[in-house]
């Protein structure tokens, strides 16, 4: 119980490397990642998922929002969003500089 309530704080951290260097594959070959989640622990299921992805060598970084919530028993909203800044360099990240988004998804379950 954070502060007392019923919700729960996460930490994320995470390192990604990849030793091929600049014959890497992926934009994450030498990135630090971090992130924080927090679930309310109410009926309706509510979350938060923050995070920021930051390229060590030219500071790059990526963030990423999503929450989600149940509305009924039948109906959820989740709202996911994502963006970059610092990302005008040669590493690679711009390729998907302009791959921002925002999304508001309504879910219906039978």
């Amino acid at each position: 119980g954070l502060g007392g309530g019923n919700g729960d704080l996460g930490l994320i951290a995470e390192y990604a490397w990849d030793s091929r260097g600049d014959e890497a594959l992926t934009t994450f070959d030498n990135d630090a990642i971090a992130g924080l989640r927090f679930t309310f622990n109410d009926t309706q299921d509510t979350a938060l998922l923050f995070s920021a992805a930051v390229d060590v060598t030219d500071g790059s970084t990526g963030l990423r929002l999503e929450a989600e919530r149940r509305l009924t028993q039948s109906l959820t909203a989740e709202i996911e969003a994502q963006g970059f800044v610092n990302s005008e360099t040669t590493t690679g990240v711009e390729t998907i500089t302009n791959d921002s988004f925002f999304r508001l998804r309504l879910r219906y379950f039978f």
